[in-house]
């Protein structure tokens, strides 16, 4: 009796030491078939979290991370309790490559850090690569490079984050980057980043500048598997997407079709946001990401709806969707209250229906 509590007593102290010391026993998530598991079981794995982009100030979370993790930490005590099992967080280049080749080493280890953070709340981080959300702020020498050198910079940028994360199961995912377009004409020299904004922020970008008598498909295809390549390097297992929205109403006007796209994605990333009225349509340009691999709606949010209607959405994305991740940026329902501005009702009321949708 005495050795067996002994025994125990030594194996719960090196248990704690072995989670202290950064070594999670948080499971792997994989792909199987047309659904997430938890790796080594046949148990499913429902994504349903935020985009934990930036903060109420339009701040992408390597803006602070620096001198205010006290915040992060509270936010993804918020994260936690709101019930999230995965959270999706943007990495600008700039910050993470001083050069073409040169990774910024302070900002990869704080990267590790906000992974252990998250997989000590239980929560797996969607991890969006290659931002250049204030292009004004883009380094001359990574705007200047030419397409051929461009990807380089990218695939060396993805082979960084992946070996920097390779032991890490809190990792659900690698997205190559948020809503990339081919360009199917030619396009001024540096022009990379779509000319659209939202509060001062560019979502969209350009992976070419020139067409150049190729096929747009083809053209995104060679660049994922760029991509791909680099990740392999250092990480043979982990889930690889890319976020795709549709465009005009067409899933394939971006460049980046479904069909063409499922041989070489793990499962499919699609923004959408129905507008009131026309819900039916939006869940019909969801079907046409069904290509075989799970679907992660991975961007969604009453912006053009009334809040019924969304309900209602959400619910019938239940027969196309395998997971969902909406809007929280640092900020609690209770916190949103107390703000007088009409965004922060909106973002309230979509936090609370969303609360009332989570898969149970």
């Amino acid at each position: 009796m005495r050795i067996t509590l002994v025994a125990l007593a030594l194996f719960a102290a090196s248990l704690c030491i072995f989670v202290a010391s950064g070594q999670s026993v948080v499971p792997r998530i994989t792909v199987s078939g047309n659904g997430f598991v938890v790796s080594g079981s046949a148990e499913t794995f429902t994504p349903w979290g935020f985009n934990y982009n930036q903060d109420w100030e339009h701040r992408f979370i390597e803006d602070y991370w620096g001198d205010e993790w006290s915040r992060v930490e509270e936010d993804f005590d918020e994260l936690q309790a709101l019930g999230a099992n995965v959270v999706r967080i943007y990495l600008q280049y700039r910050r993470f490559m001083d050069g073409p080749t040169s990774p910024n080493e302070i900002n990869l280890s704080r990267l590790k850090d906000l992974v252990i953070l998250a997989e000590d709340r239980g929560i797996y981080l969607d991890i969006v690569g290659l931002g250049s959300f204030r292009p004004e702020e883009d380094p001359a020498w990574y705007v200047d490079l030419s397409e051929p050198e461009r990807w380089a910079a990218q695939a060396t940028f993805w082979e960084t984050i992946a070996e920097t994360l390779a032991d890490r199961p809190g990792v659900f995912a690698f997205n190559l980057m948020n809503e990339p377009v081919v360009s199917g004409e030619r396009l001024e020299r540096g022009a990379w980043v779509h000319p659209d904004e939202i509060e001062g922020l560019h979502y969209v970008q350009y992976i070419n500048l020139d067409p150049n008598g190729r096929n747009r498909a083809d053209i995104a295809v060679a660049w994922i598997r760029q991509m791909k390549r680099a990740i392999r390097t250092h990480d043979r297992q982990r889930p690889i997407t890319v976020g795709m929205f549709p465009l005009l109403g067409s899933v394939d006007a971006t460049g980046f079709s479904p069909r063409r796209l499922a041989a070489e994605l793990d499962f499919i990333s699609v923004h959408v946001y129905p507008e009131t009225g026309r819900s039916d349509e939006t869940l019909e340009l969801l079907e046409g990401y069904d290509v075989g691999l799970p679907i992660l709606i991975e961007e969604i949010f009453p912006l053009n709806i009334g809040l019924d209607e969304y309900r209602s959405f959400l619910d019938s994305s239940r027969e196309i969707a395998d997971g969902w991740v909406s809007f929280y940026w640092g900020e609690t329902a209770e916190e949103l209250a107390a703000r007088a501005e009409p965004r922060a009702g909106l973002v309230r009321d979509a936090i609370v229906v969303f609360e009332e949708f989570k898969p149970r």
